[in-house]
């Protein structure tokens, strides 16, 4: 698993032009499957999501431990309760359940720091709704488990207007994951 998530973080491509083909594979597939898109054909729109959500979902896989040394995306995949790893989600939509009880780590403060910014930086485009619609629900339950000064919230008009959140299915992960690891392979 290091391997593939230091092989995320380190690609051949330059992640200058990773960015650039993601966003360009959103862009294709939102004018070219506009019917389905506006049909909520749940493949077409979870995979524009996922595309979206490409930049973001890179770089909170790549956030380091500075305490281990280690990707944070692994401490939370390797923990005896993993419930950190429900983060790693939000940006395809998926809330965070509400039982989940965070471990108030370093590094899932800094998840949070990166989606926050990230949020304030894209407010007024269209891209990033899945992270849209779940930001502000796993904020809240991250202030009430691990204090006031864990995660910001956003709460906004551009961030209410969002629709309802996705579930994404365990074939659509599967399709997406796959998409992607023949893309940097």
């Amino acid at each position: 698993m290091n391997s593939l998530i230091w092989g995320t973080c380190n690609t051949n491509t330059p992640y200058a032009q990773c960015k650039a083909n993601m966003g360009w594979f959103a862009s294709t597939l939102g004018t070219q499957c506009t019917d389905e898109l506006t049909a909520k054909n749940s493949l077409v729109v979870n995979t524009l999501t996922a595309l979206q959500a490409f930049e973001v979902m890179h770089d909170a896989a790549c956030l380091e431990d500075p305490t281990t040394d280690t990707y944070c995306y692994l401490n939370a995949v390797r923990a005896s309760k993993p419930s950190d790893l429900y983060y790693y989600n939000l940006p395809l939509g998926v809330k965070l359940p509400k039982t989940v009880a965070p471990s108030c780590s370093s590094c899932t403060k800094s998840v949070m720091a990166l989606y926050a910014s990230t949020l304030k930086d894209s407010l007024k485009s269209t891209s990033l709704t899945g992270l849209k619609t779940t930001y502000d629900s796993a904020a809240a339950l991250s202030q009430s488990n691990c204090g006031a000064d864990f995660a910001q919230r956003l709460t906004s008009a551009a961030s209410r207007r969002v629709g309802p959140p996705r579930t994404l299915s365990a074939a659509g992960v599967a399709v997406i994951t796959g998409v992607l690891l023949l893309y940097f392979s």
